[in-house]
């Protein structure tokens, strides 16, 4: 899966990130992936965050219930404004495991943000920073859905002086799964 980017980004990073996309894509039954590339960092607190009511209370879902509406039980869209997206890349698994790139719909489509009872549709969506060959930090925020259920879990990177990067933080997945998939990830470009 190639992930969309642009000059602001870190080749490195984005190298990296789509590795953490494909291990996910890999363990998962999803056939759907949807790749969102967002203009800067962006913090922890969006993991589950709906969007606000009214413009002042802020909507939050706690662990086990991670933007998930409580009348269908599914995850909604996370309120990032259309102006920080960068740019939407959509692939499909087909019945031999390969995957196929298509055109996708925004999912981020009004001024305000708010899309507070959006819904989303089983499958694998990876929203990430950009402007990553000028931040010191980077983040993976991915949503899974499927008949199953849902997770949701989020990423945050820092890079050392040499321009290598790593996950530093995260949560609602193991720091050790992380860092092997780093090191593989790692492993394989100098091998």
């Amino acid at each position: 899966m190639k992930l969309p980017h642009n000059e602001l980004d870190d080749p490195a990073f984005i190298s990296l990130v789509g590795a953490f996309v494909t291990a996910y894509a890999k363990s998962t039954s999803a056939t759907q992936i949807y790749l969102i590339h967002i203009d800067n960092w962006f913090g922890e607190r969006w993991l589950g965050f709906a969007g606000k009511f009214r413009g002042i209370a802020g909507i939050r879902q706690r662990r086990g219930q991670l933007g998930i509406n409580e009348r269908t039980r599914s995850l909604a869209t996370p309120p990032f404004r259309p102006s920080r997206v960068q740019a939407y890349a959509g692939y499909s698994r087909s019945a031999d495991g390969t995957m196929q790139e298509y055109s996708v719909s925004p999912l981020h489509w009004e001024k305000n943000g708010g899309r507070i009872h959006t819904l989303l549709r089983d499958g694998l969506y990876s929203w990430y920073s950009g402007n990553t060959a000028h931040n010191t930090t980077g983040c993976l925020m991915v949503y899974e859905l499927n008949p199953g259920g849902q997770d949701a879990w989020y990423l945050n990177f820092s890079t050392d002086t040499a321009g290598k990067w790593d996950v530093t933080s995260c949560r609602n997945t193991q720091l050790s799964e992380c860092h092997a998939i780093s090191s593989q990830h790692y492993n394989a470009i100098v091998g």
